[in-house]
């Protein structure tokens, strides 16, 4: 399977070269949002420590970050060189913690255009191929309220750590509540066959895409 990416016509050509000997298929056009598209769901934003603080200070930052947001299912930021120390104050250091903590954003480091590149083609690979997920150990404690066992109980579905445990449980409040929702819930295609949006009790849901609707009804045994 070639690896599919669409980039923003203003990136760094040194990027879209080390992209190419990946063996990527690259298309790069005027982007509105983000810097590197790696499906209908997920958006890259590349910065450099410099405009990072730049578009901060300019008020730029939490407005494109928004617009992502309400756009795509998955907004990853790239933070490239950011090891001058003039620019890591706790302004900065704040802006960080906001974005990751409170908007849900995944901020990667990156060393130089090299590693950039290497982080997209990973990025494109686990998001356009059919890769299992690593084995994870869950070992419940043996001394567990309520609350605690029905969250290690839903932490079970597909894609869920312990952040959308406590999301889905403080909406649905109950497990079976959960369960339901997900079997209720359908899935409209596009015209090619890909996922485009959820109907029915999760569509309201941020952060929840049609991958967990249709990964999880076939957990709970409604698919084959």
């Amino acid at each position: 399977m070639v690896l599919q990416v669409l980039v923003d016509s203003r990136e760094p050509t040194i990027i879209v070269e080390q992209l190419r000997q990946l063996d990527m298929n690259v298309t790069t056009e005027q982007l509105v949002l983000g810097d590197y598209i790696l499906s209908n769901r997920l958006v890259v934003e590349r910065k450099t420590g410099t405009d990072f603080a730049q578009s901060l200070f300019d008020n730029r930052l939490f407005s494109q970050v928004h617009q992502m947001i309400e756009n795509f299912e998955e907004v990853i930021m790239i933070l490239e060189d950011f090891d001058d120390p003039r620019i890591m104050d706790k302004s900065i250091s704040g802006a960080l913690a906001y974005l990751i903590l409170r908007r849900g954003i995944s901020v990667i480091p990156s060393s130089d255009h090299r590693h950039t590149a290497s982080i997209i083609e990973r990025l494109a690979s686990w998001e356009q191929e059919d890769k299992m997920d690593p084995i994870l150990s869950r070992v419940a404690a043996k001394k567990m309220s309520l609350e605690e066992k029905r969250e290690f109980l839903i932490q079970g579905l597909e894609g869920v750590g312990r952040k959308t445990a406590q999301l889905l449980l403080t909406y649905f409040k109950k497990p079976m509540e959960i369960f339901g929702a997900i079997l209720s819930s359908r899935v409209e295609m596009t015209k090619s066959g890909n996922p485009k949006r959820i109907i029915g009790p999760f569509a309201k849901i941020k952060g929840i895409g049609p991958k967990f609707i249709l990964k999880n009804q076939a957990l709970l045994g409604a698919t084959n």
